[in-house]
């Protein structure tokens, strides 16, 4: 599965379950910020990608990861979510690639998603929000001039972001 929201809005999702303590109805957060249910759930999804949130017959729920995310600096932050995804396979297949080939532009990895997941309009927003989460989390780097991710250069974070 690929992210299907930025950061910002699973940040302010796991603030909003925090206010409710931490459990909530799904439909209830939607309904209080007036939100498109199908635009909740892609937050919702991302979250618990990351392993952030779970949600069991409609109720949503922070992990422990996601108090220690809360309740972290935002190097902090950095740590945990680089932890979480180096158990999600699109980041570790991605980090993979780079590990052997050194960098790859935003064209070649829309390709080898596509590949790997199969076709998807929107497969341009998902390696957009790929680069985001894994700059955020220190997985990767990203030149915009050049449009193109590399191997972190700083290894004390990425030492174990290989299957």
């Amino acid at each position: 599965m690929l992210p299907k929201a930025h950061i910002s809005e699973v940040f302010g999702l796991l603030d909003i379950v925090k206010s409710y303590g931490g459990k909530t109805d799904v439909a209830k957060i939607g309904m209080d910020l007036r939100m498109d249910i199908d635009d909740l759930l892609k937050v919702v999804e991302t979250a618990e990608l990351f392993g952030l949130v779970s949600v069991d017959k409609g109720d949503i729920q922070l992990t422990n990861v996601a108090h220690k995310v809360m309740a972290s600096t935002i190097a902090g932050r950095k740590k945990v979510l680089h932890e979480q995804l180096e158990n999600v396979e699109v980041f570790s297949f991605i980090r993979n690639l780079l590990l052997s080939g050194g960098r790859l532009s935003k064209r070649q990895i829309t390709h080898v998603l596509q590949s790997r997941f199969g076709p998807s309009e929107k497969m341009g927003n998902s390696v957009d929000l790929i680069v985001g989460w894994g700059c955020f989390a220190r997985c990767f780097d990203y030149d915009g001039d050049s449009q193109r991710v590399t191997a972190k250069k700083d290894h004390r974070h990425t030492a174990k972001f290989v299957n």
